[in-house]
């Protein structure tokens, strides 16, 4: 599975303990409490927040998937990861856990519009943006560069190509810098 690198980016933080939880917040003493602010029920680790919260449980079981088995004791999500590619090996290990990054990272995604745009997390709506983006990521077309003479040493990057007859490709941008101001949005295709 090709995984976005917000993907990437989102479980690297996820293993080294990183992201804006109520319990990391809390420690830096940035926030009153360290409750879950979806179930008020649990501290918000990132364990809790990601697996362990009956929304997220929600949406892992929309996904089909359930990652967090013996994530139920003290274990964590790098110790989970850890065990992961033993039991399954790299190349399957590779494939699942980039599933696992962005259904994780969708479900940050929701418990952010959750705290900070007060919206009512939706399970459902979650899982139907995971798909989205699973559809969306597994018909990109990259095509790896060919080696060629290198003198500067740069890294090697992939060049973009059109998508298939019958399809359309579109990026766009927007950008709003206050409520009730003047934004601008760009879109090519």
């Amino acid at each position: 599975m090709k995984v976005p690198n917000n993907g990437k980016n989102f479980w690297w933080r996820v293993c080294r303990n990183i992201l804006a939880t109520k319990e990391n917040l809390f420690k830096r003493r940035c926030a009153k409490d360290n409750l879950c602010p979806i179930c008020d029920c649990e501290v918000e680790t990132i364990d809790h927040m990601l697996f362990l919260c009956p929304w997220a449980n929600m949406v892992w079981f929309g996904c089909n998937i359930k990652p967090f088995g013996n994530l139920q004791g003290n274990a964590s999500a790098v110790k989970w990861t850890d065990d992961m590619v033993k039991v399954l090996g790299t190349n399957k290990a590779t494939e699942f856990m980039g599933r696992v990054a962005v259904i994780a990272w969708h479900i940050w995604k929701g418990r952010n519009d959750f705290v900070f745009k007060r919206g009512a997390v939706n399970p459902q709506r979650t899982v139907d943006s995971i798909r989205h983006m699973e559809r969306e990521v597994s018909t990109t077309h990259v095509i790896p560069t060919v080696q060629m003479d290198n003198p500067l040493n740069q890294e090697e990057t992939s060049t973009w190509r059109a998508p298939d007859v019958g399809r359309v490709k579109a990026n766009c941008d927007v950008a709003f810098p206050m409520p009730g101001k003047k934004g601008n949005a760009v879109a090519m295709l």
